[in-house]
């Protein structure tokens, strides 16, 4: 059986902006405390663009890594989105993570006015789109047409990019199907529960440790020989370092639909001590190869002291 994959730890937040100040200085808070990226959903009904903010946050910082968590593959044309990320790689000198999914809340693809597919379709688009997105950062040109029917061009002016073959690509999700995809094209694989519902809430009863070790069958199965190389993330909605820091807990709840009772049982979750939580994530690791943990922009000085005890190694 082919081993885990045992990577050094990393963290990063997922956070969005208020204002432009506040903005550069997460960026610039998230990269002084070691966090590894600063990670930016996309969603339509909040103000700024995601690609942009990567931005902002790349040219605010020397050393952080910037990526999208996760870009909704409907909302973008894969040509013109792989020369975005290949522009910002170049600029960044290698800082960019590229985070993509099929998209699970259709206020988002009704808000952009396009059409708002079957699961199966969009996991479908989705990796023919990451296909496309990979030949094109290789510089592979002639390699048919993409997902919209549009033939690439040898005339295309593409930036070379720091990152071979190819900045990281990020792909998550709690389903077979969202994770084969995930194991056959992503870099880094974000293993969680399954989403439904118009928020796309989490079903916590879908991350059981017997079912997260379905899962990594699941991913095993569909990778093969990369199966080794990959990078396993998690995300950590609900962090309690203290009893007196239950408000992490109490927060996370309430944004995420659960009751703190849930959460707090989850794989999802960590209480505890530095010590304690330390050693957790080390077993995580060592039983699910687990590296790679992300959360809310609101956990940045809770979790600091995690980051730096276990950041790298």
């Amino acid at each position: 059986m082919t081993t885990l994959p045992i990577n050094p730890f990393r963290f990063s937040l997922i956070g969005s902006a208020t204002s432009p100040s506040q903005w550069r200085d997460l960026a610039r808070r998230a990269e002084a405390c070691g966090y590894s990226a600063l990670l930016v959903p996309e969603h339509l009904d909040t103000p700024y663009s995601t690609l942009s903010l990567m931005s902002i946050a790349l040219e605010a910082t020397t050393t952080l890594r910037v990526g999208s968590h996760v870009l909704c593959n409907d909302l973008h044309n894969p040509t013109m989105l792989a020369r975005d990320i290949a522009t910002l790689d170049a600029f960044s000198h290698g800082r960019v993570e590229l985070g993509i999914g099929a998209g699970n809340r259709p206020q988002d693809i009704a808000l952009a006015g396009v059409p708002f597919y079957s699961a199966g379709q969009r996991i479908e688009r989705l990796e023919a789109s990451v296909q496309h997105i990979k030949e094109l950062f290789s510089q592979q040109k002639g390699g048919g047409e993409n997902p919209e029917g549009i033939s690439h061009a040898d005339t295309l002016a593409f930036p070379p990019v720091i990152q071979h073959p190819h900045p990281p690509i990020y792909i998550g999700g709690g389903g077979k199907k969202m994770l084969a995809v995930a194991a056959r094209q992503a870099n880094i694989i974000g293993i969680t529960a399954k989403a439904g519902g118009a928020h796309g809430h989490l079903d916590l009863n879908d991350i059981t440790p017997e079912l997260l070790q379905a899962k990594i069958g699941w991913i095993r199965e569909a990778a093969g020989e990369r199966f080794s190389s990959l990078e396993f993330s998690m995300p950590l909605l609900g962090i309690a370092l203290t009893e007196q820091h239950r408000q992490g807990f109490n927060w996370a709840a309430r944004m995420f639909g659960f009751t703190v009772e849930q959460l707090e049982k989850s794989l999802l979750s960590v209480s505890g001590t530095v010590d304690s939580i330390s050693d957790e994530l080390y077993r995580r690791r060592e039983l699910y190869g687990i590296s790679y943990f992300t959360m809310g922009a609101i956990n940045l000085e809770r979790f600091a002291p995690i980051v730096e005890r276990l950041s790298g190694k």
